[in-house]
């Protein structure tokens, strides 16, 4: 579903998915003119920690080569992907639903 609200800004749609595999929604703000999405279409998503292939901490010091591919000459998550979002999770709970829990997370992109 695409901007189930109406919409919001001129460049930003929001998204509300639904995953085939997992128990598990994602509403997420998407840039369109970088990176235009097609509702029925299917996407891959992938939340990480870090960038390091091998799971390792990233550096906490400013790279102005980011975002490059290749980060200090080493590939990266961003090499498996199209568009790649870069945030800080700011919240998370637990909401009790129907005798089940379920876990929302806030995550910020900009």
């Amino acid at each position: 579903q695409r901007d189930p609200d109406g919409k919001k800004f001129d460049k930003v749609s929001r998204y509300v998915c639904r995953s085939d595999l997992y128990e598990c929604d994602l509403t997420l703000d998407v840039n369109i003119d970088v990176y235009p999405l097609e509702v029925g279409h299917k996407y891959q998503v992938a939340l990480a920690s870090t960038l390091n292939m091998d799971g390792s901490a990233g550096s906490t010091k400013f790279d102005a080569t980011f975002p490059g591919f290749q980060v200090g000459g080493k590939p990266t998550l961003m090499d498996r992907y199209e568009y790649v979002m870069y945030g800080k999770v700011y919240k998370y709970r637990d909401v009790q639903a129907g005798g089940a829990t379920k876990v929302e997370v806030y995550v910020s992109y900009g």
